[in-house]
């Protein structure tokens, strides 16, 4: 008797407790409400009348959505850069620059090594990984908007840089 009881409680128990979490994702839905300020962000740092140079720091808690926001704008600025700039009277008129340099810094997996060298390195890094393959891809490709950014993403490791160079 004592057993059911026991079992009773934790099921009371279990019921009250709270159904599952929708899980912390870096994309996706905007179940935040944030596209419109992620894309504005996006315009605003690719606008060429922008006095540069520009940086641009996501901060929040764990959770508050920082990834989420950044591949939002990451992807608005790969939009960007994938319209067709062949024309020259719209290339004339086009707002945005046509060359955006992005680092991601995740400061959380860096937290217990030394944070400025890390960042130095990260900021680096990307940097020369973005000019080596814009040195592999022609301005006419660039133009006909091939995105550097969204290369980048779909070219993860070296081996592959390698390959395209080829």
């Amino acid at each position: 008797l004592k057993q059911k009881e026991h079992f009773k409680k934790i099921e009371n128990r279990d019921s009250r407790r709270s159904k599952s979490l929708r899980g912390d994702h870096p994309t996706g839905k905007d179940l935040l409400g944030v596209l419109d300020e992620a894309h504005a962000i996006a315009d605003i740092i690719s606008f060429k009348d922008l006095q540069l140079p520009f940086v641009v720091g996501i901060i929040g808690g764990w959770g508050s959505g920082k990834s989420f926001t950044y591949n939002l704008i990451r992807e608005r600025l790969i939009e960007i850069q994938q319209i067709d700039l062949t024309d020259e009277n719209f290339k004339k008129k086009f707002p945005y620059v046509g060359h955006i340099f992005l680092v991601k810094f995740d400061v959380w997996t860096f937290a217990k090594g030394n944070l400025w060298s890390s960042l130095m390195y990260r900021i680096l890094t990307d940097l020369n990984d973005q000019l080596n393959l814009e040195e592999t891809i022609t301005q006419e490709f660039i133009e006909r908007g091939v995105s550097v950014l969204q290369l980048m993403e779909d070219l993860t490791t070296s081996g592959e840089r390698k390959y395209l160079e080829k």
